[in-house]
């Protein structure tokens, strides 16, 4: 019988102690579906910059925020505070509160009404997990019954933590974070102990204790729940003034770029850029904007980049963003626009690179013609200088400072478009992919779409030793790094933008390019106004500034040199203030002294020298040519001597001046071989094709024309073609041939006339 009875006791023992445990096991280990959905659930993504400063909070649908915040993050007094407002026994219960229920249901009968709840944390937040939005019997088990199955499945914490981040607040606001910035203008990590105890009790009746509209009420609901001082929480509510938080809306355009990049369900991004460069930057070419009212110009955008990490800054996508009528949503830092001549430092650095087994096409003491040419086929391009004047020989160096255009289309044509397209592309202008083509020769002055992000971090490459790096603006990532130029290119380069003398002679001794720091600018007009854009760098920084219409409008009036170089800039001045650090010079280069007319080893009568940058390698050799354009004739009056090229511009107001045809090979100037003209039949005078033929190393002055195999002549009769060979032939529809020849050298084009 004893044994029978102990028995017993062992069984019902077990069973006490075994049910509980089914019943865990059971709710722990059955799916939970909702739970999951809702843990998944997207939350507003806090956008901060490189100074733990909060730039821009995401809006959910319907423009609801809810920002998520650890449970780690979440202060003490803070927790406590919802916990005595909510359910002072949470960390006794496993999901409901007997206690609560029988207190609750003996104040309501007594009262005869709904005096007090009995819900836990738990409960509202399976309330919160299902949905659920009536109050009845059934909602009522369905809640206690996930309530259980919280507990069993997620930790004291993890439940804390879910119900604090999404628990409603009114005013389009859910969790504690957002309430917190709503109602008190400040992360819940910074609530003060009245703030928690006010936020805390908002839940309840959003609309009746809201601290911004009724800090009474408020004030004297906590004082109760809390058996704090009222007066100090009226106060503390009436401190708000009634004003709601104003949510920041910095980087619109960069943040809807993040928002791509960023994890799926993120609720947190740290951003590279600085606040206050952009605040500056932005208000810079804002003020641009507004000196410019008369130049029909309504768009602006600027970044700034870090050379040594290739961060983003500063991101501008445009002057205002909630300006509809200009499309200000439009981010003009990633759209393509036809950047001007600010794109040539790119061409003048690709052609001082040492080609594959071979040397470069140009070097520092080249000089290049500034001269009319005609390039191009059945497209005829016919580059002309921004002032319409020509210069005759300049300097590789003076030729980029300056913003020539007919040198630097000669040298593309020189590297080849397919070449110079490789590097741009190396150089990050993926855009050029959709454009670069077409643009042909066109490129040299920036004729293909680029944007101003691509234009920036690669004019970064100069300062970086020729190093690019892939832009980046989230913090922690690192763009990829390649090597486009040699350390000796890219500080040639920096070395001749940031001549003042080799600059003015396109734009003058302007003081927009003057800095008390060393500085490299490149400006650029293109499209007939509709683009105008700058962009400058120190060792340290990189800006470019943008300015035009997205609409397509042209500007009136203003080029590159104008409003965005003082924009880019004003923007240096503020990040640099002070700094000494310069440009490094070239190792395996240094200055001789050359001939400023023609990069020669100057002699006894050149009237001008300079010093340029000579290949160490190179030196013996280049300074072992003496300059043969400067001599003195029989009488000692000092003559210039120009290669055959140049032959139309001394022509014009040139005394003292001679064309050394022997010192260049016979070529055919103009028409450019593959050619096509077209028969204007309007006109009813006979029609003629200007034939311009230059050099010839034979001393022989007359010139040899076959014209489709046979000897050009008149009214049966031979013409003669002497010096300077410049003639003209008619015009006659078909595929013609022309050849000229003087004693050994040949030369033939094709063209033809429709």
């Amino acid at each position: 019988m004893r044994i029978f009875r102990f028995s017993a006791k062992v069984f019902w023992v077990s069973a006490l102690i075994s049910v509980p445990i089914l019943i865990f096991l059971y709710y722990a280990l059955s799916p939970f579906p909702e739970l999951k959905s809702f843990e998944k659930r997207n939350y507003s993504v806090q956008f901060y910059d490189r100074n733990e400063r909060l730039i821009y909070v995401t809006a959910l649908d319907g423009g609801l925020r809810r920002e998520f915040i650890p449970y780690e993050n979440i202060p003490e007094h803070v927790k406590k505070a919802f916990i005595k407002s909510e359910d002072r026994r949470f960390f006794f219960h496993q999901g409901i509160d007997l206690q609560a229920i029988f207190r609750a249901t003996f104040q309501n009968i007594v009262g005869k009404r709904t005096v007090s709840g009995a819900s836990t944390i738990t409960m509202q937040l399976a309330r919160l997990v299902y949905g659920e939005k009536e109050r009845n019997l059934t909602s009522k088990i369905k809640e206690t019954d996930a309530a259980f199955r919280l507990e069993a499945k997620l930790s004291k914490k993890k439940i804390l933590e879910l119900y604090l981040n999404n628990l409603p607040f009114g005013n389009n606001v859910e969790g504690i974070e957002s309430a917190a910035h709503y109602y008190f203008s400040k992360s819940a990590r910074e609530l003060s102990k009245e703030e928690a105890m006010l936020l805390s009790i908002i839940p309840r009746r959003p609309i009746t204790y809201n601290p911004l509209s009724n800090p009474e009420i408020a004030g004297k609901k906590a004082a109760f729940v809390f058996s704090f001082s009222e007066k100090k929480l009226v106060q503390t509510a009436k401190n708000l003034g009634g004003k709601a938080y104003d949510w920041p809306f910095r980087f619109p355009h960069l943040v809807e770029k993040a928002k791509k990049e960023i994890p799926p369900f993120a609720s947190r991004c740290d951003l590279s850029v600085n606040l206050d460069i952009q605040e500056f930057s932005k208000f810079c070419v804002n003020a641009k904007l507004s000196e410019a009212k008369d130049s029909r110009i309504d768009n602006a955008a600027a970044v700034v980049l870090e050379n040594s990490t290739g961060k983003v800054l500063s991101w501008v996508g445009s002057n205002d963003w909630f300006d509809k009528w200009h499309s200000g949503q439009i981010d003009g830092v990633l759209t393509p626009n036809q950047m001007g001549s600010s794109m040539k430092p790119f061409l003048y650095a690709a052609a001082l690179e040492k080609r594959k087994d071979s040397s470069p096409l140009f070097f520092p003491t080249s000089v290049l013609a500034d001269v009319p040419m005609e390039f191009g086929g059945e497209k005829i391009y016919f580059p002309r200088n921004f002032n319409n004047r020509y210069n005759g020989p300049v300097l590789f160096r003076m030729a980029l400072a300056s913003s020539l255009n007919v040198p630097a289309v000669y040298i593309l044509s020189r590297l080849s478009v397919p070449y110079y397209l490789e590097v741009l592309y190396s150089l990050g202008f993926e855009s050029l992919k959709k454009s670069g083509k077409k643009a042909d020769l066109g490129l040299a002055l920036g004729a293909g779409e680029v944007s101003l992000l691509e234009l920036a971090s690669a004019f970064s490459v100069f300062p970086r030793d020729g190093i690019y790096i892939e832009p980046t603006y989230i913090k922690g990532t690192e763009g990829k790094k390649r090597k486009v130029f040699e350390p000796d290119t890219a500080r040639i380069i920096c070395d001749f933008l940031k001549d003042k003398s080799a600059r003015a002679t396109g734009f003058g001794y302007s003081q927009t390019f003057l800095t008390k720091y060393p500085s490299i600018f490149k400006t650029g007009t293109a499209n007939q106004f509709q683009n105008i854009v700058a962009v400058g760098a120190t060792p340290k920084y990189t800006v470019a500034v943008w300015m035009g219409n997205f609409s397509g409008n042209t500007v009136i009036g203003k080029t590159g040199s104008s409003l965005p170089a003082q924009a880019a800039k004003e923007i240096l001045d503020f990040l640099t203030e002070d700094e000494k650090l310069d440009f490094k010079d070239p190792e395996n280069f240094r200055k001789s002294k050359i001939c400023s007319l023609s990069g020669m080893k100057p002699n006894e009568d050149c009237p001008t020298t300079l010093e340029e940058y000579v290949e160490i390698s190179r030196e013996r050799t280049i300074q072992s040519c003496n300059c043969d354009w400067h001599r003195r004739n029989s009488k000692g009056i000092l003559t210039t001597h120009y290669p055959a090229e140049y032959q139309g511009w001394i022509s014009k107001n040139h005394t003292n001046s001679f064309i050394e045809y022997s010192t260049s090979e016979l070529k055919i100037a103009s028409p450019a071989n593959g050619s096509v003209f077209y028969i204007d039949k309007t006109d009813i005078k006979e029609q003629r094709i200007p034939i311009n033929v230059l050099g010839g190393i034979s001393k022989k002055d007359e010139l040899t024309v076959l014209y489709d195999g046979k000897e050009l002549s008149e009214n049966g009769k031979k013409t003669r073609i002497l010096r300077p060979f410049a003639f003209t032939i008619p015009l006659e529809k078909g595929l013609h041939t022309l050849t000229v020849k003087l004693e050994n050298e040949e030369k033939s084009i094709i063209f033809e006339v429709k």
